[in-house]
């Protein structure tokens, strides 16, 4: 969520030549699959990720990033950046306004997992990931967290490996229709594993 604005808006003022939308979500992607892997690998280590969570929702928004990605190339830049200031917003209303949680003292264990409602916020938070290149882990922490009762550490280290494979959609989608730059992706890369 803050990636996307910066590509955007700071080359210009740092007298650089100023990215496409299409750009920025490509590089972006590719950033949000390695960020991914990384601070997910960190949460397993202390016990914060669930493999259910990650299999259900993971496989639906792979796929929905993957269609994203591919589809992306053909929607204009206007309609992607609306797309993404609407996401980021709705995504602050619901942790600004969702019903407070009870402390989670990293103990909490999610119950049964409604695998249905997961699959349909897995598909639509891929697609959104695959069209903006964002990480979708500000929309899909709040949908985990309200919409799916998941407690909140499992929520995060989990989202992380969700988005870990969603990027990876993405990335071969937004690859296959020529809107990775590659050099611009190594580089978020390199800066984003510390």
């Amino acid at each position: 969520v803050l990636m996307v604005p910066l590509l955007l808006y700071v080359p210009p003022l740092a007298s650089l030549p100023p990215l496409d939308i299409h750009v920025v979500s490509g590089i972006t992607t590719v950033q949000v699959a390695a960020a991914g892997l990384t601070g997910m690998l960190a949460h397993r280590r202390v016990g914060h990720v669930d493999s259910t969570v990650i299999a259900v929702l993971g496989a639906a928004l792979t796929l929905g990033a993957l269609v994203g990605g591919f589809i992306s190339a053909r929607i204009p830049a206007d309609i992607l950046s609306a797309v993404f200031a609407s996401l980021a917003a709705t995504a602050a209303g619901l942790m600004l306004w969702g019903k407070q949680q009870a402390a989670d003292d990293g103990r909490q264990r999610l119950g049964a997992l409604n695998r249905p409602l997961a699959v349909g916020l897995g598909t639509f938070v891929g697609l959104v990931l695959g069209l903006i290149g964002a990480g979708g882990g500000f929309l899909l922490v709040p949908l985990m967290v309200y919409g799916l009762g998941v407690p909140v550490r499992t929520a995060v280290g989990s989202s992380l490996a969700i988005v870990a494979l969603g990027g990876l959609g993405g990335m071969i989608g937004k690859a296959a229709s020529h809107q990775v730059t590659w050099m611009f992706a190594l580089a978020l890369i390199v800066g984003a594993l510390p």
